[in-house]
């Protein structure tokens, strides 16, 4: 099992040769990878991603969102469907939410930002009530296209017949890059 998760880890990597932006977080328990190209013209963007937990399963996503710059500044809003893989039970949903990345005013390379996804019972299945994925983090662009952050993320799944699940509540570190 270990080396098909090192097999998918590979083929993120490699496809993301031509991406606009990966990034990559970790604690002790969990690993996430996201994708995410603007490549399909106007200011769109598709996204892709990969959230594991040692104990607690796996949430892929992949999503359609609508980007704003201003400066140093981005905003987005869109969707994505949720894919939830786990020995509690496997689940989907629509969520819909955005993201944000603001510079400090003053130093450029101090960034603050996050994303809120939410898909209420209407619009989750197979046996999810709700699904949520929430984070803000603090960064600093060591690079002109290299980030580094701290992050707290939130990602939790209510269930129709059983406990609600809380995969992730906690810090993660990690890093963005753009190509």
């Amino acid at each position: 099992m270990r080396s098909i998760w090192l097999a998918a880890i590979g083929l993120a990597v490699s496809a993301s040769a031509c991406a606009d932006q990966v990034d990559f977080a970790l604690n002790n328990d969990a690993f996430s990878a996201a994708y995410s190209s603007s490549r399909t013209g106007g200011t769109s963007s598709i996204d892709g991603g990969w959230y594991h937990h040692t104990k607690r399963g796996n949430v892929f996503d992949l999503g359609l969102k609508i980007d704003q710059y201003r400066g140093n500044d981005s905003y987005s809003l869109g969707g994505k469907a949720v894919f939830i893989s786990n020995d509690v039970e496997d689940a989907s949903a629509l969520a819909l939410g955005g993201a944000f990345s603001v510079a400090l005013p003053g130093e450029p390379r101090v960034r603050f930002g996050g994303h809120a996804w939410f898909a209420p019972a209407v619009t989750s299945f197979n046996g999810a009530e709700g699904f949520s994925d929430l984070e803000l983090r603090a960064g600093y662009r060591v690079l002109d296209r290299g980030e580094v952050y701290l992050a707290y993320r939130y990602i939790n799944i209510n269930y129709e017949n059983r406990r609600d699940l809380t995969v992730q509540d906690g810090l993660m570190i990690g890093m963005q890059l753009s190509f």
